[in-house]
């Protein structure tokens, strides 16, 4: 018996079920990060690292985990440039002086109603910024500091 690639479309092995490097006569578990025999039993054999202990906890610790892309801010493809280069620049601002970003969500409340905000696009984030979220990934780049002159 061999690795199938139509145990992939079983909604119950969806998602972490592979072919191995090992060769046809194994399968891979993305969740275990094992590879494991199916020449025996072929899908019985699946059947069975499905039902151990350790593919379940995977699983379960997988799906109580917050997928990373919620700590990145994302943007849409029209979103305006000059929104995306501002959030950029406070957070920069606001990691290089090491502001805590309790006191940056509230400088910026403070100044819409001190009509300070009239330069900043209308978009900019009052109530929840993404600093400090894009602080770590965006603001040392060496792209993003030369094309921004920051």
């Amino acid at each position: 018996m061999k690795y199938l690639e139509k145990w992939k479309a079983d909604s119950r092995f969806t998602g972490w079920l592979t072919k191995s490097k090992h060769g046809p006569s194994h399968a891979y578990c993305r969740l275990c990060n094992r590879d494991f025999r199916v020449d025996n039993g072929g899908l019985n054999d699946v059947t069975k690292h499905f039902n151990t202990g350790m593919h379940k906890n995977n699983s379960k610790a997988q799906n109580s985990t917050p997928a990373a892309s919620i700590f990145f801010a994302s943007f849409k493809l029209d979103q305006d440039e000059d929104v995306m280069r501002a959030e950029v620049l406070f957070s920069y601002f606001v990691a290089e002086h090491s502001i805590p970003f309790l006191v940056a969500d509230c400088f910026i409340r403070l100044c819409k109603p001190c009509s300070l905000t009239a330069r900043l696009p209308p978009s900019f984030p009052v109530v929840a910024p993404r600093h400090h979220r894009l602080s770590s990934v965006l603001l040392l780049h060496p792209c993003i500091r030369k094309s921004w002159n920051i």
